[in-house]
């Protein structure tokens, strides 16, 4: 059974409303994180927490940006949302039905053994490596790809870059707080997880190109999930390998 049961169910019904706009999604992810954040002991260092609150940063920044097709941007905003709104309501109603890379940090949420920086990489890890080319596709039914959704997809990896030094020490992450700001620990570090971003989402956009491209689009979008779990999922359990 999912320790906390009853704040993750709570948690569930604060979700359970769709959002139609992303001042929609940064008001439930400020009630996620003001209501987990409460309802634990662990507090700020709850997972839940952790990760809500970097991705509440990330949002509300990603709604201040001018795009080449905006339309297009908050739709693939909400469909992303969903689908972390989803996996908490999976996980309140059958934790066996919430998605494997989700549940291992809705598992592990109150370990106090678990970093900060962690459980925040492993939101981030089950959300862009798992959910986010499966939300370009379902963004896409509408709003087919071309090259200037690509460029405004690609757009989002400034505004990561932007709260990477920010986020490194807010999670205390390693280097964070080494030397002063434009030290050369600091600029590597920086590099360093704007590649890793970068990568990863696109990575997601190829993923989600070749199940656009297949012949038989279900068949192949149920593949990608299935290898895409599989992978979030080991990366998931090292992200969350406690500090001894």
């Amino acid at each position: 059974m999912p320790s906390q049961a009853g704040s993750t169910q709570r948690l569930a019904e604060i979700v359970q409303a769709d959002v139609t706009t992303i001042p929609d999604v940064v008001e439930r992810l400020t009630q996620v994180y003001e209501y987990a954040g409460s309802s634990t002991t662990a507090g700020e260092n709850d997972g839940i927490v952790c990760f809500t609150e970097l991705y509440r940063t990330i949002t509300e920044t990603v709604d201040k940006e001018t795009y080449e097709d905006r339309d297009f941007l908050v739709r693939l905003d909400l469909e992303f949302a969903r689908r972390y709104f989803l996996a908490l309501r999976s996980y309140a109603s059958d934790r066996g039905s919430a998605p494997h890379p989700w549940r291992l940090l809705f598992d592990a949420r109150s370990n106090p053994d678990i970093e900060r920086v962690q459980f925040a990489a492993a939101g981030v890890n089950a959300h862009i490596n798992y959910d986010l080319a499966a939300a370009l596709l379902a963004t896409w039914e509408d709003f087919a790809p071309n090259d200037a959704r690509q460029r405004d997809f690609g757009k989002i990896n400034d505004v990561f870059d932007r709260h990477l030094d920010g986020l490194r020490q807010r999670y205390n992450a390693p280097f964070g707080d080494v030397g002063v700001d434009g030290s050369v620990f600091d600029r590597l570090s920086n590099v360093i997880s704007s590649v890793l971003v970068r990568g990863t989402r696109a990575n997601a956009w190829i993923d989600a190109m070749q199940v656009w491209n297949a012949e038989d689009r279900e068949t192949a979008r149920g593949r990608m999930l299935e290898e895409l779990s599989v992978v979030a999922s080991l990366l998931g359990r090292a992200l969350l390998l406690p500090f001894l």
